[in-house]
């Protein structure tokens, strides 16, 4: 195998051609690493490393470069919504659960023109009850209530869910 053909193969493929087990420079053992055998770097990477990991030849040692970690996306997410019950009179306790990324501070729920906090019970867990005032005779139909999330960034994110008044 040619090695630019070499260079392009996983460093799991690598490692599975060699037969080796790789050690990280860094780490600790009972029996020192073989310097023939490729090391496992995750950062930092050489300079003329690919980003995306591959095998590098330095000064005769072979080195397996790791992929960096992906980026954790730090905007916020609405995980889930469910309501309880979806349908719903005069005078019904409604709960409501949220679950939402770690980095979210606050919910709010805006149903009819009313805006309600979402208490947060735990990170990206939001539960609360309230229980729904005596309602319009005419006040019949599908419903939509909106859920807000709010990072500490001052970042939203939005969905919806339907409820019913028969």
């Amino acid at each position: 195998m040619r090695f630019a053909a070499f260079a392009r193969c996983t460093p799991a493929a690598v490692l599975a051609l060699t037969g080796c087990f790789a050690h990280h420079p860094d780490a600790r053992s009972d029996s020192p690493p073989a310097s023939a055998k490729p090391s496992m770097v995750r950062s930092p990477a050489p300079p003329h490393a690919s980003p995306r990991g591959g095998v590098v030849v330095v000064r005769g040692v072979t080195r397996v470069v790791l992929p960096a970690p992906a980026r954790i996306d730090p905007r916020p997410y609405i995980l889930s919504v469910s309501i309880s019950p979806s349908v719903v009179g005069s005078g019904t306790t409604v709960l409501a659960r949220v679950r939402t990324t770690l980095g979210v501070a606050s919910v709010i729920a805006y149903a009819a023109g009313a805006a309600l906090d979402v208490p947060r019970v735990s990170a990206g867990s939001f539960a609360g009850s309230t229980r729904l005032p005596e309602l319009p005779a005419f006040v019949h139909g599908v419903y939509p209530v909106t859920f807000v999330a709010r990072d500490g960034r001052g970042r939203v994110t939005q969905t919806a869910v339907s409820v019913t008044v028969p």
